[in-house]
């Protein structure tokens, strides 16, 4: 599709932005890191190993910023916080501000039989395990990018797990408030 839209464009002569962003964090977020904060949060999600896998992510508010201004910027741009923070330091994070206990470890060769384990599971059942090789390879693998480019073009992104109160304690009140019927 991104080069579809970037053909297009160049064909119409049309200016062209095209933003890749990792793992978009936000107030009340939702997807994997929704699911991983109500793990946590439950007391039901264990570490494989010591967590020193690394992840892009970036503030959904940082890419708004840079959007609205930069409209005169045009080319292809990778979004990153530019911290790539590792797993355990996005646990952290995440128990630190919430006030919660920090996550177990369990030794990376147990999870990744576990995972094997919850992938055949998955299979035999039709659907997928609470646990299996995709998530363990999530969980274990980096996946990181670089914002080189858009940082030539003034993008100064604030780090995701330094500002965890601005996606966390918001967050954590909305799911408090207690939830009406509509009639």
């Amino acid at each position: 599709s991104e080069l579809l839209v970037t053909k297009w464009c160049s064909d119409n002569n049309v200016l062209c932005s095209v933003i890749r962003a990792p793992l978009i964090v936000g107030i009340n977020p939702s997807g994997s890191l929704g699911n991983l904060i109500s793990a946590i949060k439950e007391n039901r999600f264990i570490l494989p190993g010591n967590g020193d896998a690394r992840k892009s992510m970036v503030l959904a508010s940082d890419i708004a910023t840079w959007v609205s201004n930069s409209r005169d910027v045009h080319g292809i741009y990778n979004l990153t916080d530019q911290a790539d923070p590792s797993y355990f330091e996005i646990f952290e994070a995440i128990t630190d501000c919430l006030d919660l206990p920090h996550v177990r470890s369990v030794p990376k060769s147990f999870m990744a039989a576990v995972g094997l384990a919850g992938h055949l599971a998955g299979k035999l059942r039709f659907n997928s395990a609470p646990y299996n090789l995709q998530i363990h390879n999530q969980l274990t693998n980096s996946l990181t990018f670089s914002s080189k480019l858009a940082s030539k073009h003034d993008w100064h992104p604030e780090a995701v797990t330094k500002n965890s109160s601005e996606w966390l304690i918001y967050s954590n009140y909305l799911n408090q408030l207690p939830t009406t019927k509509a009639k």
